[in-house]
């Protein structure tokens, strides 16, 4: 009995992405909460004041409902669970040890630089949602910081990022 193609199936999966100008692994659930308005339950304790402020913006309706949405996320020790973002690599930098630089042929990337934090999306965004997102993120970095010690990143830039996956089931 021979192989035969039984069935195949296309995955897409989109993601707003913020490029900052330094480890986002200590901002990432301030950012999402702030652009988009919602949080994980493992940081809801953390950004208090980012969904005050979102909420203060839409008392009445998250407009980012139908189009943000949560995945699984491994961050590590704390093991898997579903975040509605997460850190991504950021192009063109590199990290050794905790130093991050900028990659150059003569210096090239040790390991990934995750200066960028993706949010999840569950459809592709118009234009006019591209838009949004871009400026509510450029506002966060002009809220006061909370204590002395708040990151603050610097927003360098945004992507929107498209992952495809194809799957296909052989029968024997």
């Amino acid at each position: 009995m021979g192989l035969r193609n039984w069935a195949c199936e296309k995955s897409v999966n989109w993601s707003f992405v913020i490029d900052t100008d330094s480890y986002a692994g200590n901002v990432e659930r301030s950012i999402c909460a702030y652009v988009v308005g919602v949080v994980d339950e493992y940081g809801a304790h953390q950004v208090e004041a980012e969904i005050e402020a979102f909420r203060r913006d839409y008392p009445n309706q998250n407009p980012f409902e139908d189009l943000v949405e949560s995945r699984l996320v491994d961050p590590g020790d704390d093991g898997y669970h579903r975040a509605f973002c997460d850190l991504v690599p950021t192009p063109g930098r590199g990290n050794e040890g905790g130093r991050h630089y900028t990659v150059t042929p003569e210096h090239p990337a040790k390991w990934p630089a995750f200066e960028s934090v993706a949010i999840f999306l569950s459809r592709e965004p118009t234009a006019e949602e591209v838009a949004t997102l871009k400026a509510r993120a450029l506002a966060l970095q002009s809220l006061p910081r909370r204590k002395e010690w708040d990151a603050r990143p610097r927003i360098l830039g945004f992507r929107l990022m498209q992952e495809i996956a194809r799957v296909s089931w052989e029968s024997v």
